[in-house]
């Protein structure tokens, strides 16, 4: 856009700088105007180009957002059946940000009373699956909670 500008500024100069050395005086406005039309034309295409929204997209279509939605809840679910890592690394921060969310609760104002108020959600059963603290690097290959209790959690979540 500035070289279009800048572009057009050039010729501008030059075509008055041709019409007063050759005497053209008649026809500096004529050349001038348009000149400065074609310039403005110009802009206004450059500038209408660059704040038109983009046309939606095969990946912007609700089915492809519902398909990606879909296959993101199967993955998660895959973990709920895999390892206590992939638990601690996939689930458990997306749970405790949720419980988070619904009750309120800050992780950093008070540790004591997140875990009352999950353990009273929960019980200790499940709040243990849950619990952002409860990250454990040792037990990495045990064996996760499993589907039914990332049900239970959920129906858990949903009550509130």
């Amino acid at each position: 856009m500035t070289r279009l500008a800048g572009l057009g500024l050039v010729i501008l100069v030059a075509i008055e700088a041709f019409a007063v050395v050759g005497h053209l005086r008649s026809l500096t406005l004529v050349l001038s105007g348009g000149v400065v039309a074609v310039i403005l034309y110009g802009l206004r295409r450059s500038l209408s180009a660059d704040n038109q929204p983009a046309q939606d997209s095969d990946d912007d279509s609700p089915e492809e957002a519902l398909r990606r939605w879909l296959a993101r809840t199967e993955l998660l679910v895959r973990w709920a059946d895999r390892s206590r890592g992939d638990w601690d690394r996939y689930l458990r921060p997306l749970l405790a940000r949720e419980f988070q969310a619904v009750t309120g609760q800050q992780r950093a104002k008070n540790r004591a009373s997140l875990d009352a108020t999950g353990r009273m959600m929960f019980g200790a059963d499940l709040w243990q699956w849950v619990d952002p603290f409860a990250v454990s690097y040792a037990d990495r290959n045990q064996p996760a909670a499993g589907r039914a209790a990332l049900d239970a959690i959920l129906q858990r979540l949903l009550r509130l």
